[in-house]
């Protein structure tokens, strides 16, 4: 009878789950009473009188496992360093530990408490415990929701303890006195030099230089020679004009920075310079312009990258999520990764040059655009390279190239019409669900002629559909396709091989590694 009234009444055996006293309560009773008048009738008075009273003992605990008191909440501590583990905070990496200096024996540390409990500090000793000195001060460590940093001087340490600064740590524990360790980060917490120096987020100091100007509905340069000195910041609102004829000097690692539209309007016979006259200058960028821009008749000429503190980009001229017309305009002898990088941006460039870039001589990100009528000579690697892109090329001319003429890349789609590359490691590669389709084009004097393959697992095989398609002079390999890639040449696919050579250069390709 006792399994039967916990079968029935109080919890299920199997499953551990306690029923709702709303609904059983009343049902208890009813099978309670039915049972005592059973036993009765049947003559067991004191069965009966077994069964009422174990009845209202497991009234009771059925209450209160159905209605169990209020528990105290749990800390989640998902957000403490070196872990991903929830519940026991002892189990959890509790402090954070930095290696401020050591100068004249001293050792100075930085020690975050990342817990939600106290925790006490206690000695810092290399990997073998060759070495061990005692941590003095107040070695309690209250937590902080701010994670505030507190710094400990250990002294007369002796430089041997310091050799390898990776291994070197920290013991502390809880209320629980179980000792524990923590790795010393062989640098500081933040450096602050590097860090007040990065001035990004800087929107407005143009009253800062004397040579600028505005009217009601535009900023502009007052003077055909302008030297910039320190980084330009230009906020939105008026668009940034640059008038024929002026001369852009950005000189002790200056850059610009404008938030807003520019015009570089230079015409045929006044061209627009911007160059570094000490060969520092960090060149232009251009963020969510909220308008169209323009650059026309204009030469960018030996620029580096924007950067300041941590802050970097690839791009000698950069335009990101800012729309622009470009004609007539030349990017040479740039010092990074690219001479022109746009992002997230529609464009045109016509009539334009790139030549003598470290890297990439343009590179398009998530943009939409079209390429006419421009030439690009001697690259250090790729002239146009395009990821998540959808680009026309037309009647342009590539040569001398470190890399690939047409690079496509991460679900690309690239229409080619009249374009001839000479001298190229890759005339034209297409990679990562990008699909290049084209006609009138031809491939020179270059190690590949054309090649499909995969290089990022989460995208797939590539495609490449032309007409018209030449390869002369001096050709290595024609087709290098990987299996599942498609080339398809006036209409017929030309089927991939399998020799010993070509896995080794996909390998390389895929790798990002050089194969000449």
């Amino acid at each position: 009878m006792k399994y039967l009234l916990d079968k029935l009444l109080f919890r299920d055996i199997k499953t551990g789950n306690v029923a709702s006293p709303s609904s059983n309560v009343h049902l208890a009773k009813a099978i309670a009473l039915a049972l005592i008048l059973l036993t009765f009738l049947s003559g067991t008075f004191l069965t009966a009188k077994h069964a009422l009273n174990y009845y209202n003992g497991s009234k009771a605990v059925f209450l209160a496992a159905a209605n169990p008191p209020e528990q105290p909440k749990t800390i989640d501590h998902s957000a403490a360093w070196f872990t991903q583990e929830l519940g026991d905070p002892y189990q959890i990496q509790g402090i954070l530990v930095y290696l401020n200096d050591y100068e004249g024996q001293t050792l100075t540390l930085d020690i975050v408490n990342v817990n939600d409990i106290s925790v006490e500090l206690l000695s810092v000793h290399d990997n073998s415990s060759l070495y061990e000195y005692p941590i003095e001060g107040n070695t309690d460590l209250s937590p902080s929701s701010i994670y505030e940093s507190h710094s400990y001087a250990i002294k007369n340490v002796d430089d041997r303890m310091l050799k390898v600064r990776s291994e070197i740590f920290v013991k502390y524990k809880y209320d629980d006195c179980i000792i524990r360790q923590a790795p010393v980060i062989p640098f500081k917490r933040f450096d602050e030099d590097v860090y007040e120096s990065t001035s990004i987020r800087t929107i407005d100091n143009t009253s800062q230089f004397e040579f600028i100007e505005e009217t009601e509905s535009y900023v502009f340069f007052n003077d055909d020679q302008i030297t910039i000195d320190q980084p330009l910041y230009i906020p939105g609102g008026k668009p940034l004009y640059i008038f024929a004829g002026q001369k852009l000097d950005f000189v002790d690692q200056a850059f610009l920075l404008a938030r807003t539209e520019v015009h570089f309007s230079g015409d045929e016979e006044k061209p627009i310079s911007v160059f570094s006259s000490d060969g520092t200058g960090r060149g232009i960028f251009i963020s969510q312009a909220g308008g169209r821009s323009t650059i026309s008749h204009t030469i960018f000429d030996g620029l580096d990258v924007p950067k300041s503190g941590v802050w970097s980009l690839t791009g000698a001229v950069t335009f990101y999520e800012s729309d622009v017309d470009i004609d007539h305009s030349e990017f040479i002898n740039n010092n990074c990764e690219d001479g022109l990088n746009i992002i997230r941006s529609d464009f045109t460039i016509t009539n334009s040059y790139f030549a003598d870039t470290f890297s990439d001589a343009f590179d398009a990100d998530f943009c939409t655009g079209v390429i006419s009528e421009s030439v690009f000579s001697r690259t250090g690697n790729d002239a146009v390279d395009a990821s998540g892109s959808q680009l026309k090329i037309i009647d342009t001319d590539m040569a001398m190239i470190g890399d690939k003429g047409i690079s496509g890349g991460e679900h690309s789609q690239i229409n080619i019409e009249n374009l001839h590359i000479e001298d190229a490691v890759i005339g034209i590669a297409s990679k990562d669900l990008s699909l290049i389709t084209g006609e009138n084009i031809s491939v020179s004097n270059s190690m590949i002629g054309i090649t499909l393959y995969e290089k990022k697992a989460e995208f797939g095989p590539a495609f490449v559909d032309i007409s018209n398609f030449h390869i002369t002079g001096q050709v290595d390999l024609d087709y290098l396709i990987q299996q599942k890639s498609i080339l398809k040449i006036d209409g017929q696919v030309v089927l991939p091989r399998s020799a010993a050579k070509e896995s080794l250069l996909f390998d390389k390709m895929i790798a990002g590694e050089p194969i000449q």
